[in-house]
This record gives C-alpha cells, sequence and structure tokens, in this order.
C-alpha cells in the first residue's frame, strides 16, 4: 500500500531572519519587520526554489531592482497597504537574491513583513567585506539616471541607484555601498545633509537609535552642486560646515579614506558669471591643505557632456554615472591598493557596442566570422558562383567609395564657419561640431536645473 503524499505548505520567513544580510540602514524596531528609505539599501538571501514571495507595504510608492544571481531581472513595484508579490526566480535551484531600493527617502518606506519560499529553502546569505559609503544629493541618489533626455521631469520611474556610481564603483571593487543621500541637500546653511545624516529613516524627524554602522573602508562626500546655486556660498561658513562634518566622521571612522567629491553637474558657466566649479574647487583644495589628513582628499569628475546625453531635468545619465565611477574606481584602487573586478570595463563595453548603428554591428560581426572561417578542404566554385562572387565584390568596392566620399562631404561641412541657434544664444562654430565639445557655454548655460537636485 502506497502512503498519501503529504504537501507541507513553506512557513513565512520574517523579515528580521537572521540568514537575511541587509546592507545600508534599516528600521528594525517594529519586530520581524524590516524598514528603509535610503537609496540602494538592499535585501540579501539566499534561497532555493523557483518562486519568492514578498510581502510588505509602502508609504507611497516605491522601486526595487530584482538581482537573482547578478543579472538584473524584473523590477518590483512596492506600493500602498500590505500586500504579497511574486518574484519568478527561473529554475528550481540555489539563487542569490537582492531586493536593491532604486529610488530616494522622500519618494516612500518601504517596509518588509515575510519572505516565503514555496516548496523551497533558505540559506545563509553572506556579505562582502568591503565598504563604501556615500554622502550626497541627487546625484549621489542617481535622480532621473534612466531620465529620456533633459527636457523629461523626474519620475520614481527613472530614479535608479542600483545603476548610479555609487553602486557601479562599489561592485567594480566588490565593496558594498551604503548611500546616503537626498536631492536637493546641502553642505550649508540650511537644508543640509549632516543635519540628517544620522538618521535611520532621514523623513522621520523623532529620535532615533544610533544607526551602528560598520565602519567602512571609504567615504565620499558629494556636496556642492546646490550650495553653488543660484550664488557661491561664503567660504568662512562653507567651509566650516565641511570642516566640521569631515572631522565627525574621522571620529566615527578613524581609518577610513574620505573623498570630498566634485561634479558632475557643475560649470563655470551656470549660473553665470559665477565661476562656480572653480570657486568650489578652491575652496575644497584649501579645505584639504588646511585639516592636513593623509587620508582626506579631493576627487573631481568631469563635467557631463552633452553627446553622452543628459538625464531627466540636466541630471547625469546612465552613461555620465558610469564615467564618474570609472574616476572613483581609479581613486580609490591608487589610494587602497584595491583591484577592480571588471564588471564596470564590460558594462562599457556593451554599451559601446548597443550604440553603434545596426549596419555597423552586423558589418562588424560578418567580418570577424568571414576571417575566421576555414578555408582548406571547401570544393571551388561553380562558374555562376565565380560570377557571383564578383559582383559581390564590385558592389562592395562601390559601397566602400561612396562611404569614404560622404565621410569626405561631411568633414569638409564640419569645417566650414557656420552659426546655429541654441535656445536664443548665437554659437559661432568653425571646427569641431557639438558632439565633439564639452557641456559648457551655451549648452549648460541654457539649463537651468530643477529645484530638488
Amino acid at each position: 500500500m502506497i502512503a498519501p503524499a503529504l504537501f507541507v505548505l513553506a512557513a513565512p520567513i520574517l523579515a528580521s531572519d537572521p540568514r537575511i544580510v541587509t546592507i545600508g540602514r534599516f528600521d528594525r524596531s517594529e519586530p520581524g519587520t524590516l524598514a528603509c528609505e535610503w537609496s540602494a539599501c538592499e535585501v540579501r538571501m539566499k534561497v532555493k526554489g523557483d518562486t519568492l514571495l514578498v510581502t510588505a507595504e509602502n508609504s507611497a510608492k516605491d522601486f526595487w531592482q530584482v538581482v537573482i544571481d547578478g543579472k538584473r531581472t524584473q523590477v518590483l513595484t512596492v506600493q500602498g497597504p500590505l500586500a504579497e508579490y511574486n518574484i519568478d526566480l527561473g529554475s528550481k535551484a540555489i539563487h542569490d537574491v537582492s531586493l536593491v531600493k532604486r529610488t530616494e527617502p522622500f519618494v516612500g518606506t518601504t517596509r518588509f513583513r515575510s519572505f516565503e519560499i514555496p516548496k523551497g529553502e533558505i540559506y545563509q546569505a553572506k556579505r562582502r567585506t568591503r565598504l563604501i559609503e556615500f554622502v550626497g544629493d541627487s546625484i549621489t541618489a542617481a535622480f532621473g539616471n534612466e531620465g529620456a533626455s533633459e527636457k523629461e521631469h523626474f519620475k520614481p520611474e527613472t530614479e535608479n541607484a542600483y545603476l548610479g556610481y555609487a553602486s557601479l564603483a562599489a561592485r567594480a571593487l566588490d565593496a558594498e555601498v551604503r548611500i546616503l543621500a537626498w536631492s536637493g541637500r546641502k553642505m550649508w546653511p540650511d537644508n543640509t545633509m549632516p543635519e540628517i545624516y544620522d538618521r535611520i529613516l532621514p523623513t522621520k524627524p523623532a529620535p532615533q537609535p544610533d544607526p551602528q554602522d560598520a565602519p567602512p573602508d571609504a567615504v565620499v562626500i558629494n556636496l556642492a552642486t546646490n550650495d553653488f546655486a543660484p550664488k557661491n556660498p561664503a567660504e568662512a561658513g562653507w567651509s566650516a560646515a565641511y570642516e566640521a562634518f569631515v572631522r565627525k566622521l574621522r571620529a566615527k571612522y578613524p581609518k577610513a579614506h574620505i573623498y570630498a567629491a566634485l561634479g558632475s553637474m557643475m560649470t563655470d558657466d551656470y549660473p553665470v558669471g559665477n565661476q562656480s566649479l572653480s570657486t568650489a574647487r578652491v575652496y575644497l583644495n584649501r579645505l584639504v591643505a588646511k585639516i592636513g589628513d593623509p587620508r582626506f582628499r579631493l576627487v573631481e569628475f568631469d563635467t557631463q557632456r552633452y553627446e553622452d546625453g543628459i538625464g531627466s531635468d540636466w541630471h547625469p545619465n546612465l552613461v555620465t554615472h558610469r564615467k564618474m565611477a570609472i574616476r572613483l574606481v581609479e581613486a580609490i584602487e591608487k589610494d587602497l591598493g584595491w583591484k577592480r573586478n571588471g564588471s564596470l570595463d564590460q558594462s562599457m563595453l556593451l554599451r559601446a557596442i548597443r550604440s553603434r548603428p545596426i549596419s555597423q554591428t552586423l558589418t562588424r560581426v560578418a567580418v570577424s566570422v568571414s576571417t575566421k572561417a576555414p578555408t582548406a578542404g571547401l570544393p571551388k566554385p561553380t562558374a555562376d558562383k565565380k560570377k557571383a562572387a564578383a559582383k559581390t565584390v564590385v558592389k562592395k568596392a562601390t559601397a566602400k567609395k561612396s562611404v569614404a566620399s560622404r565621410k569626405r562631404a561631411t568633414r569638409r561641412r564640419t569645417t566650414r564657419r557656420r552659426v546655429r541657434t541654441w535656445r536664443g544664444k548665437i554659437v559661432r562654430r568653425t571646427k569641431a561640431p557639438a558632439s565633439a565639445r564639452p557641456l559648457t557655454k551655451p549648452t549648460l548655460a541654457a539649463a537651468k536645473p530643477a529645484k530638488g537636485r
């Protein structure tokens, strides 16, 4: 006699289960739950199964990047009252699963209550040994980095901290990331990041317990963009506030390397007449010299370029964020002796391939295949095939000539002196087209940053 099969329903796993690893600041004041607001907060678990059920609620509407076995999959939208969300893990195998908050604090507060793996298991997740902390404004929060253009206004759907420069740099260096950033925030004198830096949930002004952060190996402060618009701050007041914050970090993290970051939205052309970028650079260089800490220095990101594209409300897009990540990785490699894992370089390569015209991509692929194709042992072509091959050669030669002619014509046109209008301003151009020039006057001068930057 065959015994009847027993189907046991998997018990929900509380969000506070010790086998679940969290990166970033989470509020655990309500027993069994995890709540977070800061960008790039991460819930990481190792599970066996093909489905993960997530029970969560949100004060408004947050977007979470689902990462399975190191690859981005779906985007989880957590909104409104308590609800259960289904995540497809694919095969019934052991998976490393991460949920990473794409959006920043003012967008919403997500509270996880439980997880469930039907007919599956959960194991102890692991965390990396390295950690980088970031303190900043909209640039560090990745405001609008997935926006179509500078004409598009901010939407939570187009903010993706997982692909912001902070997360990209950290992953490239095999480090965890802790982002403490809020759009529009400054260093001084009002609406500052230092005043909310110690909060677990930054929207909650009530006293909160000490976040007891794990000490980072490096801290990156990117606060200046909002301070130097619409006018430059007084050096004495701004530098004193910056110095106080650096010394606070040094007391909290005695061994960390601290970077004062500058860019990538600042320029000397906007606001007009302020020389904002140069002024901020002078302030910070003087501050670094005054503090005299060998593990505190300036790192500067290049001003975003129009030909790379611009994100929502004139903020850096994905291309610029990758460039910023590379610059930061170079600095940390030099100072801490770390080595990048190649993930960032690979993402740049893939983007470069995808950005080519389709015809160009196909041509490169066809050439690479044909040059590697074996020729020995192949049957000799017939007379008809020879004629067809000869015609093909003639067509290719003609096509090459026409392409070369078009390129020469283009070069002649771009070297002529001509005048073009840019948003009511006259720009006289003699040599390089706009695609070869950095985003400076008047392209950025015409760009008025959003209020909540």
